[in-house]
């Protein structure tokens, strides 16, 4: 269920990631099979009509980083395949470095991008605060007024966590679109995704989170802070989600409707969650708890 739910939202709103190479995946094994070829053809098909109606710079370097981030991925996966998270991250890097020179080639640098990025959302905030009166009631429009002003608030901080938000988002787009190629391709290639409790990474990574608080607590340049506050973003987002599984493998245990119940509750919750799952995923690092919590080995 959660798959699903990923896979839709990650169709409506940012498909290069994961309807590009899963389709491409699936071309790749020689597809044999009416469902392979009905996956294909709806994915290729969602991908034109979504590129065809991208407007402004930012959908254009989403695009632009979704074809080089997932041709990577491609590239190394079918040389080697490995676990497609570790190839995710490479991937993420080739990627970023190409985007970079496709920048520098384009005469277009972060300052324009994060403009760019400015102005869309501060279209966003003016037309949900400032709707058409006569096609709503009034409690409608002050409802939106509020969540307007709630959303002005963001827009400069998601302007400036911009290259960290959408690297999270491609990393996890390519491994969904992995765990959706073992579920359709009849011959997959390369090791299945694993289960989100045996989810794990160099403990070097912490590195990430450490240069980037040191980047933002010292006296630096202002550029200097905003990357060290999208290496926070998205080392902590990794570790965010390593502490999701170290938590899934506690309550490995608990039904389906409790867990789905728990899950929903920590949405009124989320700061609060996510902090707590940021600390447990760091100190998993150094403890590693689902070692500890691993049953002994049986003697024969």
């Amino acid at each position: 269920m959660g798959a699903a739910l990923a896979l839709v939202l990650y169709a409506c709103f940012e498909p290069v990631f994961v309807l590009a190479p899963l389709a491409a995946l699936l071309l790749l094994s020689g597809p044999s099979t009416r469902r392979e070829w009905w996956w294909i053809g709806v994915s290729l098909a969602w991908l034109v009509y979504t590129s065809l109606v991208t407007a402004g710079l930012v959908d254009q370097t989403v695009l632009a980083a979704g074809i080089l981030i997932c041709g990577a991925f491609l590239t190394m996966m079918m040389r080697r395949p490995r676990p497609p998270f570790e190839v995710a991250l490479w991937a993420l890097a080739l990627g970023g470095a190409a985007l970079l020179f496709w920048g520098v080639w384009f005469g277009l640098g972060w300052h324009e991008i994060k403009l760019a990025v400015l102005r869309e959302g501060w279209a966003l905030v003016r037309g949900v605060e400032t709707p058409d009166p006569e096609a709503m009631a009034v409690d409608t429009s002050a409802a939106l007024q509020m969540y307007g002003e709630a959303m002005s608030r963001v827009v400069e901080p998601m302007a400036m966590l911009f290259p960290a938000t959408i690297s999270l988002v491609a990393v996890g787009g390519l491994t969904l679109a992995w765990n959706w190629y073992h579920r359709i391709s009849l011959r997959p290639l390369g090791p299945p995704l694993a289960r989100l409790a045996e989810f794990t990474f160099s403990d070097h990574l912490v590195w990430g989170v450490v240069l980037g608080l040191a980047a933002m607590v010292l006296p630096a340049p202002p550029v200097i802070q905003e990357f060290g506050g999208n290496l926070v973003l998205f080392f902590g987002g990794l570790f965010t989600i390593r502490g999701l599984a170290v938590l899934r493998t506690w309550i490995r245990q608990t039904p389906g409707p409790l867990l789905g119940l728990m899950a929903f509750s920590l949405l009124f919750i989320w700061p609060v969650a996510a902090g707590g799952l940021l600390s447990l995923g760091l100190a998993d690092a150094w403890l590693d708890f689902r070692r500890r919590m691993a049953p002994p080995p049986v003697e024969g």
